[in-house]
């Protein structure tokens, strides 16, 4: 499994929790997304911190009620990260 596996299964796992309205689990994508993105950040790894702050924004908005403030990474965008290296 790569990350940009993991990542679309995330973001499939949102867009469910999103049309659901259901709070416990966009807080349990909420703190997946935020131990995810704390090893991104200790790797360096610039395009997958990116991807994962735009779905922790998805996430909190989602979890205020305002998903109109932020937009989910595209599948295509998600899949890009296994096409490319990674920034160190």
């Amino acid at each position: 499994m790569s990350i940009a596996d993991l990542l679309c299964y995330l973001r499939e796992q949102l867009l469910i929790a999103r049309n659901g309205k259901d709070a416990k689990q966009l807080q349990t994508l909420w703190d997946a997304i935020n131990l995810f993105l704390e090893s991104a950040y200790e790797s360096r790894d610039v395009r997958v911190a990116s991807m994962l702050e735009a779905m922790g924004d998805s996430i909190r908005d989602s979890i205020m009620g305002v998903e109109w403030k932020s937009e989910i990474p595209t599948l295509e965008a998600i899949k890009a990260l296994d096409n490319k290296k990674t920034v160190e």
